[in-house]
């Protein structure tokens, strides 16, 4: 699953796909992150020779049958990237091959999914310096670097599972964050009430 992608980057996805389904026959799943990019992804899948399966076209929720090896499937949907990630045995983290300053790669390490990032991730200079210090994501330098490191996660049920189980344990060792602020400002809050007035 590619999630959050953004311009530039799902023709790349698309040319790294057709490299990985030499060694493999993987399901794409591409999802764009502004709606209104929906029809031109489509546009871009047809073009690369892939049939165009739209999840807007099963909003029941059946299956479509798909034949991995000429479908991709479009995230044409809103509110449902976390159960496409949920189904995922990698996750892309989109807008990060290109200068667009990356996604939230947290939602994904929270459900224990193995992470691949591009090199533009600025927009979140803390938590991927905790997944790297953890060993719980893969970046990659360029698109022509992605079929062979996701090929090899595809590759490798225990690397795959390695990887999600410390990028989840990077999710829960930070948790609490929010509190540990507010505990915080009330501290500081007081002291500084204390302060004005004397004591």
């Amino acid at each position: 699953v590619c999630g959050s992608t953004g311009p530039g980057e799902e023709v790349m996805l698309l040319e790294a796909y057709r490299a990985i389904l030499r060694q493999d026959q993987p399901v794409l799943v591409l999802v764009p992150r502004k709606p209104e990019r929906f029809e031109e992804v489509a546009r871009f899948i047809v073009d690369a020779g892939f049939a165009c399966v739209r999840r807007s076209a099963r909003a029941d929720g059946t299956r479509v049958a798909t034949d991995s090896g000429g479908s991709v499937v479009l995230g044409d949907t809103m509110g449902e990237l976390r159960k496409f990630y949920s189904l995922a045995d990698v996750v892309f983290v989109g807008r990060s091959l290109v200068p667009l300053g990356g996604s939230d790669p947290m939602e994904v390490a929270a459900l224990g999914k193995p992470i691949v990032a591009g090199p533009h991730m600025e927009n979140f200079e803390s938590p991927m310096s905790l997944l790297r210090g953890a060993d719980a994501i893969r970046v990659v330098d360029t698109a022509d670097d992605l079929p062979s490191v996701i090929g090899e996660l595809l590759a490798d049920s225990s690397a795959r599972a390695r990887l999600g189980a410390a990028a989840r344990e990077v999710v829960l060792r930070n948790q609490g964050a929010t509190q540990r602020t507010a505990d915080r400002l009330v501290c500081l809050i007081g002291e500084t009430g204390r302060v004005r007035h004397g004591r």
